[in-house]
């Protein structure tokens, strides 16, 4: 059996915490017998030696849904609105089974069985809710708080904590079992924008499998056994193969791993989310913004729009930058003193622009023009660029500023409009 992180809390546990929680975790002593190692199995191998094409239906609570072999009962369940807790689950990721906060009771067999583990078979009847199930789950995750740094006050994630959210309702107390807790580091450096604290992990291993599965840099990694158990960085003191993606911080359930560029926690506490666009290139990623007093103190994936760059989710801080050209400027000469920039109008700007470039042409050429596109502009606005440039200007010499960053968005670019907007 995989060790799980409710393993190394209940050993930790004190004979005190163990007299007083004594029918608790005598319910999760259960999940240890075979019979529930084996339940999960047993359906599975029921499918290999059933042989049924098209759709399949199960019951859950009383209620007939249809279902893919595809599926596991938790996908099935959450898609048609049961409300299964988890919080080592993400359907982006394959299916650990480390909370066992999925558990679920299906008939005929006698222990229950992990919803994200178990594949959906035709005929299944499905309790997602019943006394034995909320004894099971408030257990754990009163093991889970026994060696959780419990100050959620002081945490980034106060208030969208799943960890928090589900210990509210099932009346989990964080003080029901009182033992040796672990020694961790307040927090280590994953990369420069990203940080983990080790003293609020649960061992769900989101992070490490969103690293390995989706992002392909494995830069975390479990390491340890039984209490030992914990994350670490792979490898080890060498510099760490962490890119920065940010989607271990998206999926953290418990506020173990943070961005470092993160606001304080009055304005993330404060922070109103906005839907809108990432402005680094012309893919059109929609992002969520968490603005704090006209400020911009975290940048997330929008639900349902997959994730970001590294430009996307850690680029924001050009848009408070004193730096900023926020109007038209013209270069004018001064005696002795060399050039400067004095703000002009749009209309000045433009008229500026258009008498040079005449000049430049009538005395040069049209090949004398170069001009540069931005790769943070609309497929649509480059391509009206370059229609200018042609039509207009007569010159071929066109480019983008692009780096090696943007070789996807080109790509993307020369298959939507062609080879003329590169």
């Amino acid at each position: 059996m995989r060790t799980g992180p409710a393993w190394g809390c209940m050993l930790a546990v004190s004979p005190a915490g163990l007299r007083e929680g004594f029918s608790g975790a005598l319910a999760w002593w259960e999940l240890l017998r075979p019979g529930v190692r084996d339940a999960s199995s047993r359906i599975a191998t029921r499918r290999k030696t059933t042989s049924r094409f098209g759709p399949m239906a199960i019951t859950i609570d009383g209620k007939p849904v249809e279902c893919s072999r595809e599926e596991s009962i938790l996908d099935v369940a959450r898609r048609n609105g049961f409300d299964i807790p988890s919080l080592c689950y993400d359907p982006a990721v394959r299916a650990w089974g480390a909370c066992r906060l999925c558990l679920v009771e299906v008939e005929g067999l006698e222990q229950p069985v992990a919803a994200c583990l178990t594949p959906a078979d035709d005929g299944l009847h499905v309790h997602t809710q019943s006394p034995r199930l909320s004894a099971i789950r408030r257990t754990i995750l009163e093991l889970l708080l026994s060696d959780h740094d419990g100050n959620c006050d002081s945490c980034e994630l106060s208030g969208s904590c799943r960890l928090e959210a589900l210990a509210r309702q099932h009346q989990a107390r964080p003080e029901r079992f009182v033992g040796r807790r672990h020694a961790h580091p307040d927090a280590i450096e994953v990369s420069p924008l990203i940080t983990r604290h080790p003293n609020r992990c649960i061992l769900c291993a989101l992070c490490v499998r969103a690293c390995a599965e989706l992002e392909g840099a494995a830069a975390l990694r479990m390491a340890g056994r039984g209490l030992d158990t914990h994350i670490e960085i792979a490898n080890g003191e060498k510099p760490p193969a962490c890119r920065s993606c940010g989607r271990c911080v998206s999926l953290c359930p418990a506020g173990a791993v943070r961005d470092k560029t993160e606001g304080s926690l009055a304005a993330l506490k404060s922070a109103q989310k906005v839907i809108s666009v990432c402005p680094h290139c012309g893919v059109g990623c929609r992002v969520e913004l968490q603005v704090a007093q006209g400020k911009i103190v975290k940048v997330m994936p929008a639900d349902g729009s997959g994730d970001l760059c590294v430009m996307g989710r850690y680029g924001c801080d050009f848009v408070h930058s004193p730096a900023r050209l926020t109007m038209p400027l013209t270069r004018l000469e001064s005696l002795g003193t060399g050039s400067y920039l004095r703000p002009v109008s749009w209309e000045e700007a433009l008229g500026i622009a258009a008498e040079r470039l005449k000049h430049v042409k009538a005395r040069h050429g049209p090949e004398a023009i170069a001009v540069l596109c931005s790769c943070r502009s609309t497929n649509e606005a480059n391509y009206l660029l370059q229609k200018f440039a042609r039509a207009v200007l007569g010159t071929n010499n066109i480019d983008s500023g692009a780096g090696m960053r943007e070789t996807p968005e080109l790509a993307g670019d020369d298959l939507a409009v062609g080879t003329g907007i590169m």
